[in-house]
C-alpha cells in the first residue's frame, strides 16, 4: 500500500512544476503596459493581456512593497465553470 504522503508528493511535485512553467510563461506574456515594473507596490492589479483566454479567466498580480531575495510564488487557480 502506498502511503498518503508519498502519493500526494508524487502528484504534487509534477503539478507544481507544471504550475511553475505556466506561471513563467504567463509572466513572459505580460506586455510592456502591464509589466511588473509598472505595477504599483502594495496593490492587487488585474492583468488583462496575458494571451488567449477562451474561458474568460481573471488574472491578478500582487506586488508587495518589499520583496525578499528569493520570494515564494503563490498561484491560486479556480475555474468554477471553466474546462
Amino acid at each position: 500500500m502506498v502511503s498518503f504522503k508519498y502519493a500526494v508528493g508524487a502528484i504534487a511535485l509534477p503539478l507544481l512544476q507544471l504550475i511553475w512553467a505556466g506561471t513563467a510563461a504567463a509572466s513572459a506574456a505580460i506586455s510592456a503596459p502591464t509589466s511588473l515594473a509598472a505595477i504599483p507596490a502594495s496593490t492587487l492589479t488585474q492583468i488583462t493581456d496575458f494571451g488567449t483566454n477562451p474561458n474568460n479567466v481573471l488574472m491578478f498580480v500582487y506586488k508587495p512593497a518589499k520583496v525578499a531575495a528569493k520570494p515564494a510564488l503563490i498561484v491560486a487557480s479556480h475555474f468554477c465553470t471553466g474546462t
